[in-house]
């Protein structure tokens, strides 16, 4: 077990009225479970937050339930006393397994979601297990490296990991994940098997206008909610399209970088118009930035090894 854990957060921003970046921006479908999914490449561990709330979305469907029930608090602690919810590498499991993305991500699942993550008492119980899965599972794992991945993450770890005596932890970077609200309806088809992605003509699918109006909608009420609204940080660094690649915008630079890992600003990603390989890169290369500065050996093996797969 290393002496200290490296975290990072992969956040999704939110900006669907374009406030703050001047275009319409959501952090679903953004790649947030790519760069997860490319952080347990290379030997870390990843809790699948949106995972979470949809398993336990998928558990009250099975029953009929919604947040609002009588009977819907007595009965997630039913079920976690029963054993229903588990720990696995990705985070929260059901019934001790993954449940398969396309059943998660489905449009059942996908149009109640966000009734039960604007739920307080849901909140409070996936914050719990976070702590758990941190405690009991990853403080045990042989690599350093653990990112949270979903929404007010970076919030999560400020407020319920750094300084708690049983984890040893450092906040190591801030990611906060954005996309434009067309092309996020367009991955989320992809996933689904709606269409394959990039195919010829996908901008006329049927399936495009619901998808684009059920992101959006699932964004703003994620804004909206009175608890833990998801939108975007104050103050941050932008990465962007630039002629193809994932680049520091024009009005940032390298300084900017260096300066906001080490003070803990977050760093947002725009993945609009980029490919996934490039913004995997890219945001492991600045993860791979953040370790090599550590004093920690463990953590400057990983950026090592980091820098040898990617």
């Amino acid at each position: 077990m290393p002496e200290r854990l490296a975290i990072v957060t992969i956040d999704a921003g939110s900006d669907v009225r374009g406030r703050v970046l001047d275009q319409e921006r959501v952090g679903t479908s953004s790649g947030k479970g790519t760069m997860a999914d490319a952080i347990r490449q290379v030997g870390g561990l990843a809790y699948d937050s949106g995972c979470a709330y949809r398993s336990i979305t998928l558990r009250a469907m099975m029953e009929g339930l919604s947040p609002d029930d009588e009977v819907f608090r007595d009965r997630l602690v039913a079920w976690d006393n029963a054993g229903n919810f588990g720990h696995s590498e990705r985070g929260l499991s059901l019934f001790g397994m993954d449940v398969h993305e396309s059943v998660l991500h489905g449009g059942d699942v996908s149009n109640r979601v966000a009734s039960f993550g604007s739920s307080s008492f849901v909140r409070t119980y996936t914050k719990h297990m976070k702590v758990k899965w941190l405690e009991d599972f990853a403080s045990k794992w042989s690599e350093p490296l653990v990112a949270f991945d979903g929404r007010e993450m970076r919030q999560f770890v400020q407020e319920r990991v750094l300084g708690k005596p049983r984890v040893g932890a450092d906040l190591l970077a801030s990611l906060v994940m954005v996309v434009d609200p067309i092309e996020a309806a367009h991955r989320r088809m992809s996933s689904r098997g709606e269409v394959e992605y990039g195919e010829k003509g996908w901008q006329v699918h049927p399936a495009l206008v619901k998808t684009h109006e059920e992101l959006r909608k699932r964004a703003l009420q994620d804004e909206d909610r009175p608890v833990d609204g998801v939108g975007m940080p104050d103050e941050f660094v932008l990465f962007n399209e630039q002629d193809g690649r994932l680049s520091l915008a024009e009005r940032h630079n390298d300084s900017d970088l260096e300066d906001a890992l080490a003070e803990g600003v977050p760093i947002v990603l725009d993945t609009t118009g980029v490919n996934t390989d490039n913004v995997t890169r890219t945001g492991l290369n600045i993860i791979a930035r953040g370790l090599m500065w550590s004093e920690s050996e463990a953590h400057k093996a990983m950026a090592r090894k980091i820098n040898e797969i990617f």
